[in-house]
C-alpha cells in the first residue's frame, strides 16, 4: 500500500477484499456458464445468442438506471442492485432446462446494469485522478491472484460436484463481496445529485455536443461488436469443435487470471503515466489477437493465447474504459456517460450475438472470429488516430509544467484559452440571469474590449484585469487544483497557494489576450442543478473551425462564479491538479510553491525588458 495516500489505503483495504470475494464467485460461474448450458442444458446456438443478446439489451435500461441515481446516495446504488444480481443464482438448483438458465442470467445482467452508473460515481468519489488508475490496478490485480487458484480448483470442482450446487455456493460469496463495499467512504470528487439528470433527449445533446466523446464511442461501439458477435460460437468452438473438457476450461481461466495479475497494474501504470487514451489503443490491439488466435486453434491448447489477450483485454475493459470515460466527461458528467455508453453497448448486445449466430449458420463457427478481429482491429485504429490527432485546444491547458508551465510550440491552443479565460473573467452581471446569460453578456463586454482598437496593449490587459477577479472563483479552481494537498495546508499556507495559483493564471493567459483573432462563441446549452450549473459553447475561428468549450459554475448569492473550463473536454482544473500533485509526491509542497514564485519572477522580469508592455 505504499505509495497511496491514508484515503486511498483506507478505501483499498475494503476494496480488495471485495474483490476477492467478488474473485471467488465469479471465478466459480462465469468461466464455466457457456459451457454448462451447451454441454448439460443443451442450449442451442439460438438460445446461446438470444441470452447474450437479452444480457445486451438489459444495458438499454442505463439511461433509467442514471436518471434513478439523481439525488441518491451512489454507493447503496451500486451495493443494493448487485447484491440482488448475484443473489439471483441462489435459485439454480430450481433451474430445469436451458430456458431457465437463461431466465436467471438476464436477470442477473439487468440488476447488475443497474449498477454500473452508481460504480463510475463511486470510483470518481473514492479515488481521487492522481492515483486512481494505480489503485484500481491494485484492486484488480489482488482479485486475479486468488482467480488463479480459483480458477484451477473450479474446473475439477465442476468435475467432480453437481454444478447445481456450485452455482448458489457462488452466489454467496457474491452477496458478501456487495455488502463490504458498504463500508467505503467516498470523499473526492462531486456529489452525486449535482449531476444533471439524463434522458434520451439529453443523451443525444451530449453525443452531438461532444465530438471526443463521439469518436470513442465509435471505436466503443466496433471493438464492443467485435467481442458481442463471438458470444454464440464460444461454446461451440470449446465443445463442438475442439472437445474442451470442464478441466481444460479451469486451466485456461487460471492463465487467464495470470494474465490479469500482471495487467492489472500495468494498464493503472499507463493511465496514470501516460494517458487513458494511450492504455485504451493498446488495450484494443490487444483485445483484437483474442479473435485471431480461435480462428486459427486447431487444438483446445491453442487457446491458452486467446485467453492471455482476452484477460488483458478484459481488465483492460474495466479499468480503462471507465477512466477514459471519467477524462472525458469530467466531474458531476460520469454517470450520465457511463449510461450513454452502456446504452450503445445493449444496442451492440442485441445486435451483435444475433449477428453471430447467423454467421455461424452461413460460414461457420471461424468466420465469426474472422470478422469480430477486423471490428476490434478498426477500434484500435480508431482511438490511435484520435491519439495522434492535432491536439489544439485539447494542449492549451498543458502550461503546467513542473519545468515552467509554458510551451512555444503551444501558441495558437494558448490564445484560445486566454480567450476563453478571458470571456469568463467579465464583469459580474444582472442578478437573476441565467447562467448563459450571464456568460452572454460577459462574452459581449470583453469582445468590446479586445476588439477597441485604441486602447494600448498593457491598458487592454489592465481592463481585463481589474474586471477578472470579480466573476472567476480563484480561491474554489485553487482549491480543487489542489486536490487532497489542500486538507494538509494551514491557514496561510492556503492563502499563499491562492495568490501564487492566481498569478499564474494571469501571468500565462491574460498576457495573451493580444493574440485575439477574432473568434465568436456560440452557445450550445446549459445545465443547472442546483448552485451548480454547466454552460457548453463552441468557439469558432476565422476559419469557421468550431472548439467546444464547456465552462463550469458555481452560485455565490446571486451570482454564477467560474471554477473551470473545458477545451475539447480537457478540463484547466485537472490539468494543474495531475502537475501540482506530482511536484509535491516528488518532492514537497514547498517546493511547488518554490517553483511558482520562480515563473512569476521570471515573468516580470521578461515583462519589464519588453518595451511597451
Amino acid at each position: 500500500m505504499r505509495g497511496f495516500s491514508p484515503g486511498v489505503r483506507q478505501a483499498l483495504w475494503i476494496d480488495i477484499p471485495a474483490a476477492l470475494l467478488l474473485t471467488l464467485s465469479t471465478g466459480l460461474t462465469v468461466p464455466f456458464g457457456g459451457l454448462i448450458l451447451r454441454r448439460e442444458l443443451g442450449a442451442t446456438a439460438f438460445q446461446l445468442s438470444l441470452m447474450s443478446a437479452a444480457t445486451g439489451a438489459s444495458l438499454l435500461l442505463s439511461l433509467v438506471w442514471v436518471r434513478a441515481l439523481r439525488g441518491r446516495a451512489p454507493l447503496p446504488s451500486l451495493v443494493w442492485p448487485s447484491f440482488v444480481a448475484r443473489g439471483l443464482f441462489l435459485l439454480v438448483p430450481l433451474v430445469a432446462g436451458a430456458w431457465s438458465f437463461v431466465g436467471l442470467s438476464v436477470l442477473a445482467s439487468v440488476f447488475g446494469a443497474a449498477a454500473g452508473p452508481a460504480h463510475a460515481a463511486v470510483v470518481e468519489r473514492v479515488y481521487p485522478r492522481s492515483e486512481r488508475g494505480r489503485a484500481l490496478g491494485v484492486v484488480k490485480m489482488a482479485g486475479a491472484a486468488l482467480g488463479i487458484g480459483v480458477a484451477l480448483g473450479g474446473g475439477q470442482l465442476f468435475e467432480r460436484l453437481d454444478w447445481r450446487w456450485i452455482f448458489p455456493a457462488a452466489a454467496v460469496l457474491g452477496m458478501a463481496a456487495s455488502l463490504t463495499q458498504r463500508r467505503l467512504r467516498l470523499t473526492h470528487g462531486p456529489a452525486t445529485d449535482g449531476a444533471a439528470a439524463l434522458g434520451l433527449a439529453g443523451a443525444w445533446a451530449a453525443v452531438r455536443d461532444d465530438r471526443a466523446f463521439r469518436r470513442l464511442l465509435l471505436a466503443a461501439f466496433l471493438f464492443g461488436a467485435g467481442c458481442w458477435i463471438q458470444t454464440p460460437a464460444h461454446p461451440l468452438l470449446l465443445v463442438d469443435v475442439l472437445g474442451v473438457s470442464a478441466a481444460q476450461v479451469g486451466v485456461f481461466a487460471a492463465v487467464a487470471a495470470l494474465a490479469t495479475l500482471v495487467g492489472s497494474p500495468g494498464w493503472g501504470w499507463l493511465v496514470d503515466r501516460r494517458s487513458s487514451l494511450a492504455a485504451l489503443t493498446l488495450m484494443y490491439a490487444i483485445g483484437a489477437a483474442a479473435p485471431l488466435i480461435c480462428f486459427a486453434a486447431r487444438s483446445p491448447w491453442a487457446l491458452v493465447g486467446s485467453s492471455v489477450a482476452d484477460a488483458l483485454a478484459g481488465v483492460g475493459l474495466d479499468l480503462v474504459w471507465l477512466l477514459v470515460v471519467i477524462d472525458v466527461a469530467g466531474p458531476q458528467r460520469a454517470p450520465q456517460y457511463v449510461a450513454i455508453g452502456a446504452t450503445l453497448a445493449g444496442v451492440r448486445g442485441i445486435v451483435g450475438p444475433l449477428t453471430g449466430a447467423l454467421l455461424i449458420h452461413a460460414a461457420g463457427v471461424r468466420a465469426v472470429y474472422l470478422v469480430a478481429a477486423a471490428l476490434e482491429v478498426a477500434a484500435a485504429w480508431l482511438v490511435a488516430r484520435e491519439l495522434r490527432r492535432p491536439a489544439g485546444a485539447k494542449e492549451a491547458v498543458a502550461v503546467a509544467g513542473a519545468g515552467g508551465y509554458t510551451s512555444g510550440h503551444m501558441a495558437n491552443a494558448t490564445r484560445l484559452l486566454a480567450l476563453v479565460l478571458s470571456l469568463a473573467w467579465a464583469p459580474a452581471a444582472l442578478a437573476g440571469q441565467s447562467p448563459t446569460d450571464q456568460l452572454r453578456e460577459y462574452t459581449d463586454q470583453v469582445v468590446k474590449v479586445l476588439d477597441d482598437a485604441s486602447l494600448r496593449p498593457q491598458d487592454r490587459r489592465a481592463a481585463v484585469r481589474k474586471i477578472a477577479h470579480e466573476v472567476f472563483d480563484v480561491g474554489e479552481t485553487a482549491k480543487r487544483a489542489l486536490a487532497r494537498h489542500w486538507q494538509a495546508r494551514n491557514e496561510a499556507e492556503r492563502e499563499e497557494f491562492i495568490q501564487l495559483f492566481a498569478d499564474l493564471l494571469e501571468r500565462s493567459y491574460i498576457s495573451r489576450i493580444d493574440q485575439y483573432g477574432g473568434e465568436k462563441v456560440r452557445y450550445v446549452s446549459e445545465t443547472v442543478d442546483g448552485d451548480r450549473a454547466v454552460v457548453r459553447a463552441r468557439v469558432v475561428t476565422k476559419k469557421g473551425t468550431e472548439v467546444p468549450v464547456e465552462s463550469r459554475l458555481l452560485q455565490r448569492g446571486e451570482r454564477w462564479l467560474i471554477y473551470d473550463v473545458l477545451i475539447e473536454n480537457v478540463s484547466l482544473i485537472a490539468n494543474y491538479r495531475a502537475q501540482f500533485d506530482k511536484i509535491i509526491r516528488t518532492t514537497s509542497f514547498d517546493e511547488l510553491v518554490r517553483r511558482l514564485k520562480t515563473r512569476r519572477d521570471e515573468f516580470d522580469s521578461d515583462l519589464v525588458s519588453k518595451p511597451g508592455s
